[in-house]
């Protein structure tokens, strides 16, 4: 179907651009400084591109969150382990040719830096399995004074429900704007916990970024199509054919959306009463 409308899949055309613009930069290397930040190459193509740029004269690769403090035995375990976290960045590195202490710091002026105690803390329990033997040897070593201080500013707290989790996020994130100049985040691969702390922010009248952006089933021509292929699907049923009435996909406006809402004055039987002489 691809060849007879002369498409691509959108993998393969992201793999021609990433080789187009990496055989551009072996061909003319810039002299500007080129920068990647953010990406661990875990896609190949992205790869060749990141190693041409780390090539250049002034190619800069920034490497999200990468472990420097990984000993050699643990960093070849996470080259091994498709799962963990930082097995891009080992391949890329491994490309490279560097180890992961070989990577230098990036300067980050103005932002406070985590204690290297928590950094350490986190390196660990992000230990591949066949690694995590050396628990132990961790725990010994490790003060309970410095233990303290890696979580020193880290909160646990425990939520009976997904919507009373949304709620202290959304709290705690409307806290932060009271104090000046202060920012916070969240970071959640939950899409449904997002949308709800989201919710719960607009109460406030606070409307935040949602860098995922909006899942394309819950836009409103697709809530539409997915009511109405259910309004078909269950011939008209009272409850499909209301949902369906009932959403704002464009066409729905003012009266035309309240009609659904109307409901019909209730009809109560009333008792015969059978009067004397009569049947």
């Amino acid at each position: 179907m691809l060849a007879a409308e002369g498409a691509l899949d959108p993998a393969v055309r992201r793999n021609r651009l990433l080789a187009s613009e990496t055989a551009r930069l072996k061909r003319q290397p810039p002299r500007e400084p080129v920068i990647a930040a953010g990406s661990t190459g875990s896609i190949p193509a992205t790869a060749e591109l990141l190693a041409a740029i780390a090539a250049t004269p002034n190619g800069r690769v920034i490497l999200p969150g990468l472990d420097r403090d990984c000993d050699a035995e643990t960093w070849t375990a996470v080259e091994e382990d498709p799962l963990h976290p930082q097995h891009g960045m080992a391949l890329l590195l491994k490309r490279f040719g560097l180890a992961p202490g070989e990577v230098g710091l990036w300067p980050a002026r103005g932002i406070e830096s985590p204690p290297p105690s928590r950094a350490r803390l986190i390196g660990e329990a992000l230990r591949p399995a066949e690694t995590t033997g050396r628990w132990r040897d961790f725990a010994d070593r490790a003060d309970r004074e410095r233990l303290e201080l890696s979580l020193g500013a880290v909160q646990r707290v425990d939520c009976p429900t997904l919507q009373d989790e949304a709620q202290v996020i959304a709290l705690r994130l409307r806290q932060a704007l009271d104090e000046p100049g202060k920012r916070a985040a969240l970071v959640t691969p939950d899409r449904n916990l997002a949308r709800r702390v989201a919710g719960e922010l607009r109460r406030w009248g606070i409307e935040i970024d949602d860098s995922a952006g909006r899942p394309l089933s819950l836009t409103p021509p697709a809530v539409f199509l997915r009511l109405t292929a259910e309004m078909i699907a269950e011939r008209a049923a009272p409850a499909a054919l209301l949902a369906l009435l009932k959403t704002s996909a464009g066409c729905m406006r003012g009266e035309a959306r309240r009609l659904p809402r109307l409901r019909p004055a209730p009809r109560f039987p009333f008792a015969r009463t059978a009067a004397p002489g009569r049947d």
